[in-house]
């Protein structure tokens, strides 16, 4: 629900409510082989839903006096996540139809709870600085703060059988096993030929500290920049942002009781190692330039060339920082953050030509650079999958825009992404040492950008039908291999790459008189599969995984007073 009322000509307040609400169902079954002898089976069910009730005011100022204009705007969310039975069940399909189950073959079920509030509000002025005329100059300036606070609890069970509880099963029969008539007092004959009544099977419950946690980021900044246009030609524009993060994450338990960093008290039977507070504190200064020269000075369809540099930050999130060993449903193994984590640094360079038609056609051109320092990159080691630091990578590439009127009505856009990519980076062994996770780095290396695909083609085909008032389109998106996993050990382990999958999109937009707008799309119509492969000399011949989401269909009702 939106409401924008005017106060005034040079006043404007507005209000926003809208409630979020997802629910998410996957489930998997898949086979493997254990030393090339028995079939090891596992079957996992997981379910997620999130509620989010966002709250937002807003308004819009213009000070004559002083032609001033003033854009504030104030958001409060309060998120909610939950996985309420995480189901993973894994056994051995052995000769003669049994299964074994139980031991190396745990079952599991996991119950997790995220809970989270976040303020974000923002402040910008806008004022005209040495005017002349029909040359635009003003002075921006203004301030923001953000402050997020997250909760994450879990609660783990394991399936434990009884002193003559059954181990196995037959036939593969997973609904007879887990029949509620299993979970109750039977009458066994124990060893000594006497009957005894005893528990059949039980779930039991495992109490770890590290299963709840706490992170709280807040980060504020203030900017101020310069919009002048030098003469009708040329137009620059200088910037400064001054920004102060500050994020902490920690186990809830060990944070009241003021344990300090590697206090033996950290560490708990069910641990991996000592679980250590995520602190980042830093205060960064990002400067921006822009220059705009218009190579024909027109309105209506100017040509212009562009250069842009840019100091931006990426932080590590709470979850990135926070040490906790959590279960993840997607990789099928243990994930847990890096304490040690730092922020990355990126330096952004672009060269742009862009020209505009009267028809309403344009295109551009664009060549770009980007420096990072740190780069945040997802490693699998012995231990489970985690992040850490790349020193140095570098991305450049080419960048084409374009848009075409086929005919009356009748529009296609394109974008066009071609990248090449280099990560210098220093390989580290993670293992455990007398309770303590230890980074001890080993050797150095240089390969692909981590997330960073060589290539990203879109295309966007729509047609309008006025007499209808509706309106048609089709989207195409492919992205060329990218890394996704990194392997802390390649000699053992190959990086793992996420391969190409086609993505098409169908969206219909009808109005119906004056206040209703009806709207009906359909993601990725061909339910393309998502392949994750390992980089090997032979090719990405070898999955690490493949799935997929599904075809989403969502069908929305707008209706303007």
């Amino acid at each position: 629900l939106q409401l924008t009322y005017k106060l005034h000509p040079n006043h404007t307040i507005g209000f926003l409510a809208m409630p979020n609400f997802l629910g998410v169902n996957n489930v998997r079954s898949f086979t493997d082989s254990a030393n090339g002898t028995n079939i090891i089976v596992s079957k996992d069910q997981f379910y997620e839903q999130r509620k989010q009730m966002i709250y937002q005011a807003k308004s819009q100022h213009y000070i004559p006096t002083f032609k001033t204009k003033i854009d504030f705007n104030i958001s409060y969310t309060n998120g909610k996540s939950s996985a309420p039975d995480f189901k993973t069940t894994t056994y051995a399909l052995l000769p003669n139809n049994l299964n074994a189950i139980g031991g190396g073959f745990p079952i599991r079920r996991f119950y997790r709870y995220l809970d989270e509030q976040l303020i974000d509000s923002r402040i910008k002025f806008e004022l005209p600085i040495l005017e002349k005329p029909s040359l635009s100059r003003k002075l921006k300036f203004g301030g923001s703060y953000l402050n997020s606070t997250k909760k994450s609890r879990q609660y783990e069970y394991f399936l434990d059988g009884g002193p003559y509880g059954a181990l196995g099963f037959s036939n593969q029969d997973l609904n007879g096993y887990f029949d509620l008539s299993e979970f109750d007092f039977k009458e066994f004959i124990n060893p000594t030929g006497s009957p005894e009544i005893s528990i059949n099977k039980a779930y039991r419950s495992v109490e770890i500290a590290s299963y709840r946690s706490i992170g709280i980021s807040s980060i504020y900044s203030g900017f101020a920049m310069a919009d002048i246009t030098i003469v009708p030609r040329l137009r620059t524009s200088l910037g400064l942002r001054v920004e102060h993060a500050s994020i902490f994450s920690d186990v809830f338990l060990y944070d009241s009781l003021g344990y300090a960093a590697n206090d033996e008290r950290r560490f708990q039977v069910g641990d991996a190692f000592i679980v250590n507070p995520g602190i980042s504190k830093e205060t960064n200064l990002l400067p921006s330039f822009n220059l705009i020269y218009k190579l024909r000075n027109d309105d209506t369809c100017p040509i212009n060339l562009r250069a842009n540099y840019s100091k931006t930050v990426a932080r590590p999130s709470v979850r990135e920082l926070t040490e906790t060993l959590i279960f993840d449903y997607e990789f099928r193994n243990f994930i847990f953050g890096n304490s040690q984590l730092k922020i990355v640094e990126i330096d952004n360079y672009d060269f742009r030509f862009e020209s505009y038609f009267k028809n309403g056609d344009n295109v551009s051109v664009s060549l770009f650079y980007k420096s990072f320092i740190n780069h945040i990159e997802l490693v699998q080691t012995t231990q489970g999958f985690s992040w850490q630091n790349a020193d140095r990578s570098k991305v450049k590439g080419i960048e084409i825009d374009a848009r075409k009127n086929i005919i009356k009505n009748l529009e296609f856009r394109s974008n066009i992404t071609l990248a090449q990519s280099l990560t210098n980076i220093v390989q580290n062994n993670i293992f455990v040492k007398n309770n303590l996770k230890v980074i001890e780095p080993f050797d150095t290396l240089s390969r692909q950008m981590s997330g960073q695909a060589p290539y990203v083609i879109n295309a966007i085909l729509s047609y309008a039908f006025d007499s209808l008032k509706l309106t048609t389109s089709i989207a195409y998106n492919v992205q060329g291999p990218r890394l996704a996993v990194v392997s802390a050990q390649p000699q053992f382990i190959p990086d793992v790459y996420e391969m190409p999958r086609h993505l098409i999109d169908l969206r219909i937009a009808k109005q119906l008189g004056k206040n209703f707008t009806i709207t009906f799309t359909v993601k990725d119509i061909l339910n393309s599969p998502v392949r994750r492969s390992y980089k090997l000399p032979s090719g990405y011949d070898v999955n690490f995984d493949n799935f997929r989401w599904g075809t989403m269909y969502n069908l929305s009702v707008l209706y303007k007073i």
